[in-house]
């Protein structure tokens, strides 16, 4: 059973009703609204994105364009034979090939970025925050025995690469995590910045750890994961 802190975040988050900065009593501001959620992040953080330094920023806006390489590399016994064989497709091919003006990445350069997204996403949170992220699977979390999300409650994860977050509703998908964020947790308001710019995105640092709470089942076998983020981890 789901605690009282993550009942309430999922009565609230499921709710039509609040205010732009409701603090609920664990003290983490959530949203009614996407537009609220995106007010706050206008308001809180700004344009923080596109003062980054050029080559954070140009990081930045590849990953928001396409995640998927570096989060696939990230897992990948042999990262070199993945991406070989990840530009022998045409259509991951492509996707490659816009991040980088039309050329292909070398493993060095999709290293790089990495680095250069770590180091854009290290400023400290100055109050807690309730992400959401949106997921077609959770099969690459550790300890899922590959039928249950139940199974996920109590573990511990972390992030093999950085992670891309969301003030607000995320996406449709079967499964939902919302993750309280603390103070002092780092990352990166992306917002308007991101090459979707009405995803309201938030970027964490690889290496950002979360231990999940609570796996409640939905309509149309759907799931919300409920998680914490650990500053530090």
């Amino acid at each position: 059973m789901a605690s009282d802190l993550f009942g309430g975040a999922r009565r609230f988050f499921h709710s039509a009703q609040g205010s732009p900065e409701q603090i609920s009593g664990d003290g983490f501001r959530r949203f009614s609204t996407n537009e609220e959620a995106q007010q706050y992040g206008d308001r809180v953080w700004g344009d923080s994105a596109d003062r980054l330094p050029t080559d954070q920023h140009r990081a930045v806006r590849r990953f928001t364009l396409h995640s998927w390489p570096y989060t696939s590399l990230s897992r990948a016994e042999n990262p070199q034979r993945l991406l070989e064989r990840l530009a022998g497709d045409s259509k991951l091919r492509g996707d490659l090939l816009e991040l980088y003006d039309g050329r292909l990445p070398t493993l060095s350069e999709l290293r790089h970025d990495t680095a250069l997204l770590n180091e854009a996403a290290s400023r400290p949170l100055t109050a807690g925050v309730e992400l959401h992220r949106s997921l077609s699977r959770v099969s690459f979390m550790k300890h899922y025995d590959g039928s249950d999300p139940r199974s996920l409650v109590g573990t511990l994860q972390t992030t093999s690469a950085p992670m891309s977050a969301s003030l607000g509703d995320p996406p449709l998908n079967p499964f939902r995590l919302h993750l309280l964020a603390p103070p002092e947790q780092r990352g990166l308001w992306i917002g308007r910045s991101s090459s979707h710019p009405n995803q309201r995105e938030f970027l964490l640092p690889a290496g950002t750890g979360y231990h999940m709470k609570a796996a409640i089942p939905g309509p149309m076998y759907s799931w919300d994961l409920y998680g914490r983020l650990i500053p530090g981890v």
